[in-house]
């Protein structure tokens, strides 16, 4: 049984925390009832058409990833400031097993295009992967994007440490009409990991 990650992590700006029932209905309107969220999230032939079926899916595969990998997906949250008491949920990020190696995890996150381009996507993951690889029965991380529709994803990617390994056909990415996705990798204890402690610009 892989010990667990320790919750909540908290980052410099961030508080990333459990899933709860009435995230679903947050995801839903705020990450896949956004037409520029949904661009850059590539789906696969099981991927729900509705915006609530699609966040219940990915709330309930983060779940039972938990189980497995000792870590699944977290609720994504800016810190309270003087506007707000509350943290204020703002996507996800998390593992689910991969399919391409054993014992690996694959790194996915999304957060609402209101907060895009101020460094949290990079500062949420590497929070995680922080926590992951000192706590999770994991030996690498891995993650897959398309370079023409997610830029911003590549970028995130390089900047965790994580090494370009070539294209790969997976989700039906080909078929669906996204093309081949770029993979990315991070082995744990790998030279790059010590990116992963450093302030987020």
């Amino acid at each position: 049984m892989p010990e667990k990650v320790t919750l909540p992590i908290e980052t410099d700006r961030l508080v990333l925390r459990s899933f709860v029932d009435s995230d679903i209905d947050d995801l839903a309107a705020l990450l896949f009832g956004d037409p520029l969220v949904l661009h850059s999230l590539p789906g696969d032939a099981k991927t729900p058409p509705d915006p609530i079926g699609r966040a219940r899916q990915r709330v309930d595969a983060y779940r039972t990833s938990r189980a497995v990998l000792g870590c699944g997906g977290l609720a994504v949250c800016l810190r309270p400031n003087g506007h707000s008491d509350e943290p204020q949920l703002i996507g996800y990020c998390g593992l689910t097993a991969s399919e391409l190696r054993p014992r690996e995890g694959e790194l996915g996150y999304a957060l609402t295009s209101a907060h895009w381009n101020h460094g949290l996507a990079t500062e949420a993951c590497r929070g995680l992967l922080q926590q992951v690889f000192s706590a999770a029965a994991i030996e690498s991380v891995c993650a897959v994007t398309n370079r023409t529709r997610n830029p911003a994803s590549i970028r995130v990617l390089e900047k965790l440490g994580m090494t370009y390994e070539g294209e790969v056909d997976l989700w039906d990415s080909v078929q669906l009409g996204y093309g081949l996705l770029a993979l990315y990798r991070l082995e744990a204890g790998a030279r790059s990991m010590p990116r992963l402690v450093e302030r987020c610009p």
